[in-house]
């Protein structure tokens, strides 16, 4: 797997260990759904070509779990990102994000958003820059249909025009 180095924090993809500083990561971000532990472990096992971490000082800050698409494996959807709130807004979750996209070499992201959420409006709205990508919305999982959804989410799509952070 590819790493790469960026001001003294290393981006990598996941591997099983990882589930538990990701776990711990989820469970101090009131913005995150909180899945199991075991869910956690899955995607750290089954997903690691499509998941990453940023490590400073050797400690897990920051994570984004994805998979291909499995209709067509060059679109990345991207399931959760964190960063520990310490280390929010120093743009590792965009990094996070890059990384992946330029190590599967994708051709398009997706990920479903809550359109209350300004922060993951602006993380994707800067990614869109980055890769020069239009980004597209579709209202795709409302909550009146699914008597457990907590809230409306949009699904977004960025098709990637040029590798962002030339790995």
């Amino acid at each position: 797997m590819v790493e790469l180095a960026v001001s003294g924090v290393l981006y990598r993809n996941v591997r099983p260990i990882d589930s538990n500083s990701i776990f711990c990561i989820v469970k101090k971000l009131s913005s995150l759904e909180i899945n199991s532990f075991y869910h956690y472990l899955i995607f750290c096992s089954y997903f690691k070509k499509t998941s990453s971490v940023a490590i400073l000082d050797k400690k897990i800050v920051g994570f984004c779990l994805g998979f291909s698409h499995e209709k067509n494996n060059k679109v990345l959807f991207i399931w959760q990102v964190g960063v520990l709130p310490n280390y929010q807004n120093y743009g590792f979750a965009k990094t996070l994000i890059s990384y992946l996209i330029d190590v599967n070499k994708a051709g398009a992201i997706q990920a479903t958003i809550d359109k209350n959420n300004a922060v993951s409006e602006k993380l994707f709205q800067s990614i869109s820059k980055i890769y020069r990508g239009e980004l597209f919305e579709k209202k795709v999982y409302l909550k009146s249909n699914y008597e457990y959804l907590k809230k409306n989410e949009t699904l977004i799509q960025i098709d990637i025009e040029e590798i962002g952070i030339n790995l």
